[in-house]
């Protein structure tokens, strides 16, 4: 028989999300529609089309592997992208950060989609998960800045190369 603490636990707990091949309970989510275009690269336009936010029932230890640290982790974002290649070129997301309003900063070390070089004219959909370290809500996110470097695939050509670097409003 359950007792009252994991039936409120129960209750409270929406899904999972899995995260680094862990699970974490999720009590709250939220999904922004955002339709964020990034155009100013040569290389390819980007596309953010949603954002989803979620937050867990209770803090959990993570370990940041590029920091080498170990923080207590209260919920994670989930961005989902679209990379319409212009040329043939790489999405370089390897040790680049996501910064959220309530001024996290986190590495993105996971993600979906971009670990490949796109051809000229493909378009890859692919999605960046990252942990959020503060969060008492869902809302407490109204916007997230993303930075991370474009190239060409072919190494020995720098003109497309760029530090690409924008913020995506998340509104209701």
């Amino acid at each position: 028989m359950a007792t009252i603490d994991e039936a409120q636990n129960k209750v409270s707990t929406i899904g999972t999300y899995k995260f680094d091949d862990q699970r974490f309970s999720i009590a709250e989510e939220k999904t922004y529609k955002t339709n964020y275009a990034y155009t100013s690269w040569r290389g390819a336009d980007i596309k953010v089309t949603k954002v989803k936010i979620y937050k867990m029932t209770h803090p959990e230890k993570y370990r940041f592997e590029d920091e080498e640290v170990t923080k207590k982790i209260r919920g994670f974002a989930t961005i989902f992208m679209t990379v319409k290649a212009k040329k043939n070129i790489c999405v370089d997301l390897d040790e680049e950060t996501a910064i959220f309003s309530n001024l996290d900063e986190v590495p993105i070390e996971t993600y979906h989609g971009f670990d490949d070089d796109i051809k000229a004219g493909k378009v890859v959909q692919g999605y960046i998960k990252v942990p959020i370290e503060h969060l008492k809500n869902v809302t407490d996110i109204t916007a997230l800045r993303l930075d991370f470097g474009g190239s060409s695939s072919n190494e020995s050509n720098d003109s497309l190369d760029k530090e690409i670097k924008f913020v995506v409003r998340l509104r209701n």
